[in-house]
């Protein structure tokens, strides 16, 4: 993204909540809106801001485990994204 590659981050968060939110209001379990929320997840570590990526990366986690299954590629990849984060934030 553009506003990426220009160092301005947190514009990105706050484009990607925005959006998130208007889809959560249709439909919060479906697919589409836990990829959405990886992608602010993946912003939002390079923020800092890894409390509120944990958060929304467990709401894609249990999507995913709930629509694709346990063993699906989606699902396995927020849990060990998760379990980095639960790391980081013990330190």
């Amino acid at each position: 993204m553009v506003y990426q590659t220009l160092g301005r981050c947190e514009d990105v968060a706050l484009l990607f909540k925005q959006t998130l939110a208007n889809h959560r209001a249709l439909f919060d379990d479906h697919l589409m809106v836990a990829v959405g929320r990886i992608h602010l997840v993946n912003v939002l570590e390079k923020v800092n801001r890894s409390v509120e990526a944990f958060v929304l990366l467990q709401q894609s986690e249990n999507t995913f485990a709930q629509h694709l299954g346990e063993q699906h590629p989606n699902t396995i990849n927020a849990r060990s994204e998760l379990k980095k984060i639960a790391d980081l934030l013990k330190k």
